[in-house]
């Protein structure tokens, strides 16, 4: 007899909760315990296992794959639950959502009040794209950001809000998308239509990383986002964050507030915590404040010697300023800078790790 397994894949399919009686008997009637009982276990995973054979794949116990038990409702992790890491990545990548002009003072500031360079700035940058991220893992395709909505370039006076918070927007930002940029359009030319996600996660809500969950919501795509950040969404001022709640609130899109836990992985040490999507450790969420209060990155780890990704929304604009510490005059500068702080030392911890930054036009070929 010789063996021609390959890998082996422990999935979790959701939770239950039991009774102890399940677990550990010691003869009670089963109706008498059923009735009776009053407390549940811990919550535990439904495991089903997936094996490779030379002569095909075989699933060991199923239930149903769905979107919606893939991602719990409400998607809390309980410190110590990282499982033994493999990665399930496979293809990555960067697709364009049009592009921003934007001033110099978000992308390299000097600690100019943020209102003195919206209103005086005269100078725009060259444009600079709209990145969000394809991951391809073995229990689906996650996409990381939406993009910009085609209304926030097409009909801007209609989309942004009025007032001072509208010219704020106008002098900050100034958006194009071209036909064939729309998100749908683009995840078409990669081969991965929007009903084939499994699930989104957005770096934070600003409009060009969150503008089309819309779309996502029409094919019930569940969205990932940090705990924090959703709070200002639902909060009572989110304009003056930054967030456009009217384009966002849709009864339809299924928000999934994330929960960062204390992790067990030692290369996240630095990390306040971290969130496990799939629980292999392929694709981890990180809390990384500064830009907003609630951003969070994406750490992704692939394997037969592919670097390792951390997708970092605005966190940063060009991954070359993380280690001299420059930040950009929007959002918490001391926030940033131990942002900043953190990636830089998970870069020393992960060698070869590729920042991917979500206006950086060499973002598509750092992945490859």
């Amino acid at each position: 007899m010789t063996s021609g397994v390959g890998r082996v894949s422990v999935l979790s399919i959701g939770e239950v909760r039991l009774r102890r009686h399940n677990i550990v008997g010691n003869g009670t009637p089963m109706l008498w315990w059923t009735f009776t009982s009053r407390r549940w276990t811990d919550p535990l995973p439904v495991n089903v296992v997936l094996v490779e054979h030379e002569q095909g794949w075989v699933l060991w116990d199923t239930r149903r794959l769905t979107r919606r038990n893939l991602v719990a409702p409400c998607a809390k992790q309980r410190p110590g639950t990282l499982n033994h890491m493999t990665s399930g990545v496979g293809r990555v990548s960067v697709l364009s959502i049009g592009e921003v002009r934007l001033r110099r003072h978000n992308i390299v500031g000097n600690g100019t009040p943020m209102l003195w360079w919206t209103f005086t700035s005269r100078r725009w940058t060259d444009p600079l794209p709209v990145n969000v991220v394809l991951v391809e893992h073995e229990q689906g395709w996650v996409l990381w950001d939406t993009g910009q909505a085609p209304a926030s370039a097409d009909t801007p006076r209609e989309y942004f809000p009025g007032g001072f918070v509208g010219a704020v927007y106008a002098r900050q930002v100034d958006s194009t998308l071209t036909p064939g940029q729309g998100l749908g359009e683009q995840l078409e030319l990669a081969g991965v239509p929007i009903e084939r996600l499994t699930l989104a996660a957005v770096s934070h809500l600003h409009y060009d990383h969150a503008g089309n969950v819309g779309e996502l919501a029409a094919a019930g795509i569940p969205v990932l986002v940090s705990e924090q950040e959703h709070a200002v969404l639902t909060g009572k001022s989110p304009h003056m964050h930054g967030v456009l709640a009217e384009h966002l609130l849709d009864a339809a899109v299924q928000w999934r507030p994330v929960t960062f836990a204390p992790s067990e992985d030692a290369a996240l040490v630095d990390f306040a915590g971290a969130y496990d999507i799939f629980g292999d450790g392929a694709l981890t969420l990180l809390p990384t404040p500064g830009h907003t209060a609630g951003s969070m990155s994406l750490l992704v780890r692939r394997s037969n010697g592919r670097n390792a990704l951390l997708l970092v929304g605005d966190a940063t604009y060009d991954p070359s300023l993380i280690e001299k510490a420059v930040v950009p005059d929007v959002g918490d500068r001391k926030q940033q800078r131990e942002t900043l702080r953190q990636f830089a030392a998970l870069r020393e911890r992960l060698p070869g790790l590729q920042v991917i930054a979500g206006h950086d036009p060499r973002a598509a070929e750092l992945v490859a």
